[in-house]
């Protein structure tokens, strides 16, 4: 049965080449592509912190008015409020605490005339940088900064 179908798709191969070839380039393509997604997600879904799991924790407050829901997968807001945040950072409930937000920035130079800039940042507290071995490379007088992240 083997030889009936090696001589069968040889047949073909003579006959046809160019969609034969087609047909081997498109398995060719779907198999590449089939193994660059499957790469990407085992990279995107390892944990940057696996060293770090018994010590770092996210806190999610359910401060949300009960009589509405909120409208995320487990019903918790990602982020908590000011106060909430404010009142963990001052209790010292652990040796370093970091407390994240999302925030808006308007960036312009001095003695510049160019237009002023919008980010989008995000703001944090002083122990981010211990405890997610964040390190500056340099810091000047001006408005360059860059931090080096570490890779996964």
């Amino acid at each position: 049965m083997w030889r009936y179908y090696l001589r069968l798709s040889l047949l073909s191969l003579r006959k046809t080449p160019v969609l034969s070839l087609l047909m081997v380039l498109a398995t060719a393509v779907g198999i590449a592509a089939n193994l660059t997604i499957l790469t990407m997600h085992s990279v995107v879904s390892s944990n940057p912190l696996a060293h770090k799991n018994e010590r770092v924790f996210a806190v999610q407050l359910n401060a949300w008015n009960p009589d509405v829901e909120y409208f995320s997968l487990n019903a918790i807001p990602p982020q908590v409020t000011y106060q909430d945040a404010k009142a963990l950072y001052d209790a010292q409930v652990a040796d370093e605490i970091v407390v994240m937000r999302k925030a808006g920035t308007i960036i312009q130079l001095p003695d510049s005339s160019e237009t002023s800039s919008a980010y989008n940042t995000r703001m944090t507290t002083r122990d981010f940088f211990s405890m997610f071995d964040v390190q500056f490379i340099y810091v000047g007088l001006g408005v360059k900064m860059r931090m080096k992240v570490p890779s996964m």
